[in-house]
């Protein structure tokens, strides 16, 4: 069995700022919740993109339940359509608060699916060539998010271009 214990730990550690950039959009209100809720939005991006190309896309094929990496594909797909619907709306405004506390219930189930269902089954049937990569390409996710890549102004395009990145690497 393969040596996961660096991937986990990344997971784990992006998984809890992600938790913690929630908070501060549920703990606050006005113009600053709109910055908390832009930098919860380019770090999900940077880490949901990093890991649809990264690993859930290559993995589901060779796992034994293809279905664990499509579940996760699927999840983020859905964040996707949430966060598209709430970059729309008012920060303050009870619409959104309902569908934030939404997402974040869905953002947390996919953490812990990630933890509790992927990452034993990428132990179980990737090499450590193929964890090593996946690991380096999380790696990047904190630097990726910083970076807003021309014309990237909505979650969706945030996305789109760390996927992009991650391609053409």
């Amino acid at each position: 069995m393969v040596d996961t214990t660096r991937l986990a730990a990344t997971l784990s550690s992006q998984h809890e700022t992600i938790r913690r950039l929630l908070a501060g959009v549920r703990d606050t209100a006005g113009d600053e919740r709109r910055l908390a809720f832009d930098a919860f939005s380019k770090f999900l991006a940077a880490h949901e993109g990093i890991e649809v190309e990264a690993m859930h896309t290559p993995v589901r094929d060779v796992l034994a339940d293809p279905d664990v990496a499509r579940s996760r594909i699927h999840e983020e797909t859905t964040a996707l359509l949430a966060m598209a619907h709430l970059e729309g709306m008012d920060v303050d405004g009870l619409d959104f608060v309902d569908a934030f506390d939404e997402l974040s219930t869905s953002v947390t189930d996919h953490a812990a699916a990630e933890e509790g269902e992927e990452l034993p089954a990428i132990a179980a049937r990737l090499g450590q060539a193929d964890v090593d990569r996946i690991q380096q390409a999380l790696e990047a996710v904190p630097r990726l998010a910083e970076l807003t890549p021309e014309g990237a102004t909505t979650f969706a395009a945030r996305v789109d271009a760390v996927r992009g990145t991650v391609a053409g690497a």
